[in-house]
């Protein structure tokens, strides 16, 4: 037995399956692969154990696990955390749970693919436009894993995930892993990102299910379900699944009338869907996993709708389900005699008034292939699922194939830039969903204030017409304003009254029908970077963020970058977190931080603190410390003044403080320029990594000033010697240095933008952390 099968079976009380063995020597071998498997055979397992063994060995640093839906990602992370114990950190990073914003914290995160492909896109969802690239290279030096990929859109966010991880094949690996993908799209990982299938033989199909005696029978129904229909089989553990909310909530309510007057205990039945508040549905899904457990006898019904689909272990007697397509339907059968000894039937109704949320042609292409009492084997349902889906999945890749790396491009362009840059057209169909909170009128409160609840657009648009709705304002005096139809597209939260809507624990969010509950405050989650900040130095400042780079190089994995790549990758990361505030060098800035300082002091003490001169330096009187302010000094540079970006006086005090405050992201690169030799190793990516460290770009106009006479002396306690006058840039200078910066996203893009955006990333996280050290010792 080797040592990785010892410790396997220690975590898991088994033996790995061939199949788990033969993906950790892949990953082993620092391989890109697809594993597919059926639901059940322990794909999740054969990722996880293999990084919890040796992720060095792997060469990478950290697991990021992707799943499609929120629901899942919840079910995963519990799972990580049982199997890492206290040895690594677990994160969880949804829109609902952003635990781990910035994919740093966690040794394995767990998250869904919008949150990290929006990331990538210099777009992340939830977060402020000031915060674009720094998830930019979130998965550099990171083990990525795409699970259940099969349902991604093939057009959107699986191709935008290829591009993406292509990107980067440099500095990361990959896995796909799914149990009913077509032919296509596994053709396409190996075209595009040379992955290693593996899947199981015939012999480990039979091990894992004839071997183990699950049985899974198909039964056709003519008839649409209903309650009285899902009673009649209720004997054990029933699970029924439907397209749409509404439906599911008339089943339940049918259900929870007729199940006295048939002998079934009422609280036995239980209801999920997407439109629960989040307490709502942990408390659901925790009762929903003791009735559908490995071994459960007491009888129950679950209805739910999609979010049961995938990545749930959960197992049921009578699976009912609507026609839906047919990879949608094989993951619901997934949840149908899911564990050894078990045999279930899967009982397939009709849809008869609307096919949505799915075409109607892909519908008539399941019913055409479905065999009235066939046996639901591995074998079977993948060639159910690749000849339903194949032709289009194929037609899909092809048409969307050639525009996608200009498209992602493109779209980290105008993210870079602060434009709306609609990157969610790349990543998933329906993202035509919006937040909804209940309230008579959030008036003056921010979204985050509440708990919210997704749903689509053209489902609320009708309501906009008949109620008083409010959308999210930022610009607005009191932060919302009155919401009109034609607004909705641009809206990302509304609120509508409970005239318009009602929510029950029970059923969930209902359209259209009055209510009384609202939405229940929550605790917004503090705003990254928007902590009080304390008066700091340049030089201590700089010198702190150049010590967190480093020790964050100290956790590099060496499997992903050779030593002298990452001793370059150090020295540029180094270079500009030493160099990255020299705009703040500026005499203006510097002027203002002064002033600023001196107010804030008068503010505080009630008594002027500024009453001699520094006539060696030509400043102002007003600029000059009086004895007693012992604590600063203005012959030395800052770069942090102590402020709260919460506080109303300071925000009024800064803003009118003169001289006024330039810009230095700007300025700081072009000085940094004239620090930096010519054949400097990413030269081009440190003065971008400057650049946007505060998420910004090059603006139309910069206006650079001159530095203080300090400056220099600064620059040469870190080490740095100007290579040619320091002055202010001409209009050839800034084209000399527009020109390699903006190359980043043109012919260099493929070899520069990894690199660049890995620089902006560890620059901004240094930054960060040495802000908030700084912070925590005043």
């Amino acid at each position: 037995m080797t040592a990785y099968d010892q410790f396997f079976l220690h975590l898991t009380q088994h033996a790995p399956y061939p199949y788990q063995r033969r993906v950790a020597g892949s990953l082993f071998e620092r391989r890109n692969i697809v594993v597919r498997a059926p639901t059940g055979a322990g794909k999740t397992l054969s990722v996880l154990a293999p990084f919890l063994f040796d992720r060095n060995r792997i060469g990478v640093s950290r697991l990021i696990y992707c799943l499609p839906l929120r629901a899942l990602a919840a079910g995963i992370y519990e799972e990580a955390v049982r199997l890492a114990g206290s040895s690594l950190r677990v994160t969880l990073q949804t829109g609902e749970t952003p635990n781990d914003p910035f994919f740093a914290l966690g040794d394995i995160i767990i998250t869904t693919y919008d949150q990290l492909l929006s990331g990538l896109l210099c777009s992340p969802y939830g977060q402020s436009s000031r915060l674009n690239n720094i998830n930019a290279a979130a998965i550099f030096g990171a083990l990525v894993v795409f699970d259940e990929f099969h349902l991604m859109d093939p057009d959107q966010a699986f191709l935008t995930a290829i591009h993406c991880l292509k990107t980067f094949r440099d500095y990361c690996l990959s896995v796909w892993m799914t149990a009913t993908a077509t032919s296509p799209l596994l053709h396409e990982l190996g075209a595009q990102l040379n992955t290693s299938e593996i899947h199981l033989a015939p012999e480990e199909l039979a091990s894992l299910y004839e071997d183990r005696s699950i049985s899974r029978l198909l039964r056709l129904e003519s008839s649409p379900l209903t309650a009285d229909r899902i009673l009649q089989h209720a004997s054990g553990r029933t699970l029924a699944v439907v397209n749409q909310v509404r439906t599911a909530q008339n089943l339940y309510r049918d259900l929870a009338l007729l199940a006295p007057n048939q002998g079934f205990p009422p609280e036995r039945i239980v209801l999920l869907h997407a439109r629960f508040f989040s307490s709502d549905r942990l408390r659901k899904q925790a009762i929903i996993s003791d009735y559908l457990r490995k071994g459960a006898c007491e009888r129950s019904i679950v209805v739910a709708t999609q979010v049961v689909e995938a990545g749930l272990d959960l197992s049921s007697d009578h699976l009912f389900t609507e026609l839906c397509p047919m990879n949608s339907l094989v993951q619901r059968a997934g949840r149908c005699a899911r564990f050894p000894g078990e045999s279930g039937e899967v009982h397939v109704h009709p849809v008869l008034n609307t096919a949505l949320p799915y075409a109607k042609a892909s519908l008539d292409r399941t019913a055409a292939l479905l065999e009235p009492d066939a046996q639901l084997s591995p074998a079977t349902v993948s060639a159910w699922v690749d000849r339903a889906h194949a032709d289009e999945d194929r037609d899909l890749l092809r048409f969307h194939r050639g525009p996608r790396p200009a498209q992602c491009l493109n779209r980290i362009r105008d993210g870079i830039i602060r434009k709306d840059c609609g990157v969610s057209e790349l990543i998933r169909k329906g993202r035509d969903t919006i937040r909804l909170i209940i309230s008579p009128g959030p008036f003056g409160s921010l979204p985050s204030s509440f708990e919210a609840i997704p749903v689509y657009r053209a489902a609320i648009k009708p309501l906009i017409k008949q109620f008083p709705a409010l959308s999210f304002d930022p610009e607005a005096r009191d932060l919302w304003s009155p919401l009109v139809s034609t607004g909705l597209d641009n809206a990302f939260v509304v609120s509508l009254p409970p005239s318009a809507v009602r929510y029950t624990p029970e059923l969930g969010l209902e359209l259209g029908i009055a209510g009384d509950l609202l939405s229940p405050s929550r605790q917004p989650p503090q705003r990254p970077g928007y902590a009080p900040l304390r008066r700091e130095t340049w030089l201590d400042h700089s010198l702190a963020v150049a010590g967190h780079v480093r020790r964050s190089f100290a956790g590099m994995p060496s499997g992903l970058c050779s030593p002298n790549l990452a001793a370059s990758l150090l020295a540029a990361a180094t270079a500009a977190a030493l160099l990255h505030d020299l705009g703040k060098l500026q005499t203006p800035w510097y002027q203002w931080a002064c002033a600023y300082e001196s107010a804030k002091a008068r503010t505080v003490s009630h008594t002027p603190v500024w009453n001699r001169t520094l006539e060696s330096t030509g400043r102002d009187s007003a600029l000059a410390p009086s004895p007693e302010d012992s604590s600063f000094s203005p012959l030395i540079p800052l770069a942090h003044t102590t402020f709260d970006s919460s506080s109303v006086e300071d925000r009024i005090l800064s803003n009118s403080t003169k001289p006024q405050r330039p810009q230095h992201a700007a300025a700081g690169a072009f000085y940094a320029s004239a620090f930096l030799p010519s054949n400097q190793p990413y030269r081009e990516c440190i003065l971008a990594a400057i650049l946007s460290h505060h998420g910004g770009w090059f603006p139309p106009n910069p206006a650079i000033h001159p530095l203080i006479p300090q400056a220099l002396d600064q620059c040469e306690q870190l080490g740095f010697t100007a290579h040619h006058p320091l002055r202010p840039p001409t209009p050839a200078d800034l084209t000399r240095l527009r020109y390699p910066i903006e190359e980043i996203f043109a012919g260099g893009f493929e070899q520069l933008w990894p690199v660049a955006a890995y620089l902006m990333r560890v620059l901004r996280l240094s930054d960060q952390k040495a802000t908030e050290e700084s912070n925590s010792d005043a």
